[in-house]
């Protein structure tokens, strides 16, 4: 447990979610380009290496493939299961 009383695996699943979000939002056929990192981390408030491991786990469970800047989803079912927290959030549905 943390200081601020959150679990860091909570803390990772959430920053997982708005990865998730993001590709959704951004994508286009599939794929969404990757254009500034450090963007995307600043919007997060994570960093680099933190958005870099997140985008590996979301790969290293087959849910996409991220080649060269570009992230392709390869499973679109299982990223809206990862969005899904953050749609029901703004959509005041929790």
């Amino acid at each position: 447990m943390s200081v601020l009383g959150i679990s860091p695996v909570s803390s990772i699943q959430r920053a997982c979610e708005q990865i998730a979000h993001h590709i959704i939002v951004n994508e286009v056929g599939g794929a969404g380009h990757v254009n500034n990192v450090n963007a995307i981390c600043e919007m997060f408030r994570i960093s680099r290496r933190n958005f870099y491991n997140l985008v590996k786990k979301l790969a290293d469970d087959n849910i996409i493939e991220h080649l060269e800047g570009v992230i392709y989803i390869t499973d679109y079912d299982r990223v809206k299961q990862e969005d899904q927290p953050v749609l029901d959030f703004f959509g005041n549905t929790i």
